[in-house]
């Protein structure tokens, strides 16, 4: 039906449409490394591990670990608790620990040291200076307060007076210490 001419030509136009292809493209690369990002990395916080396991992880574990809430793996924030979602591995390790009438009666094991390392990198990764801008705080706050929409979480502090939230405040003010 089409002679080899049609197909000559078809097959130059491939190889041309390649072509424009590829100079657009390294000229949006050429382009990008020209500018410069107004977006220089910030230093991170000096966040201290023993105030957030005393202070910040009873906090975070009792108001934001529920399944339809950060305890799911499908959010930015996750939170890892007892009864809740947990690292497999780490769940095996602290099951052991376990006498075998605990396990009986239903008892959760605490959490391990990996997985309160890693809710202290979820919580860390939102920590913001000044705090009062970390959707840490501003996300369960309500909004006539000063907080934003937190969705099916509802408000979580009533106000910035409320003493969980001052935890996670003072935490990210870079208090520190252990439990007492």
């Amino acid at each position: 039906m089409f002679g080899t001419s049609f197909r000559v030509r078809m097959q130059d136009a491939w190889q041309l449409r390649y072509l424009f292809k590829c100079f657009g493209l390294m000229s949006v690369v050429l382009v990008m490394d020209a500018c410069e990002l107004d977006n220089p990395a910030r230093e991170p916080l000096p966040l201290d591990y023993e105030n957030f396991v005393c202070s910040v992880q009873p906090v975070v574990v009792n108001t934001c670990s529920f399944s339809v809430c950060h305890g799911n793996s499908k959010r930015n924030f996750r939170v890892l608790s007892p009864s809740g979602m947990r690292i497999s591995d780490e769940y095996a390790i602290a099951r052991e620990r376990l006498s075998a009438d605990d396990l009986a009666a239903g008892i959760q094991p605490p959490l391990t040291e990996t997985e309160l390392r890693y809710n202290f990198d979820q919580a860390s990764a939102f920590a913001t200076m000044p705090p009062g801008e970390s959707m840490l705080l501003l996300r369960p706050l309500p909004v006539e307060q000063g907080g934003r929409f937190h969705g099916q979480g509802g408000d979580i502090f009533p106000t910035r007076d409320n003493e969980s939230y001052r935890a996670i405040e003072d935490w990210m003010h870079g208090q520190t210490g252990g439990c007492e």
